[in-house]
């Protein structure tokens, strides 16, 4: 059994191709879990302003259904702030 120091993996990371790079590819499931997130808040947001337009006057409803869209939009530019980072990360500028 080989034993290898931390340099010598940390050095075998950072030098290995990208397809077999672990932390590359952490980095880039977490790309794709936001990606896939950022889908399902624009979803939510669909159907709520659906909710709205089904929904004749201004309401104590529709004052809700406003700040639930804009917390959802808040989260999924959260999220592509982080996919932003991390494609910095990992492709550089």
């Amino acid at each position: 059994m080989n034993v290898f120091t931390k340099d010598e993996l940390i050095y075998a990371i950072l030098h290995s191709q990208p397809l077999f790079n672990p932390i590359e590819l952490l980095y880039e499931q977490r790309m794709d879990n936001n990606f896939r997130r950022d889908k399902e808040i624009g979803e939510e947001i669909k159907l709520l302003i659906e909710k709205i337009e089904n929904v004749k006057i201004m309401s104590e409803e529709v004052y809700e259904i406003m700040v639930k869209i804009n917390n959802l939009s808040k989260q999924r530019d959260k999220n592509m702030e982080e996919n932003d980072r991390i494609m910095k990360i990992l492709y550089g500028k």
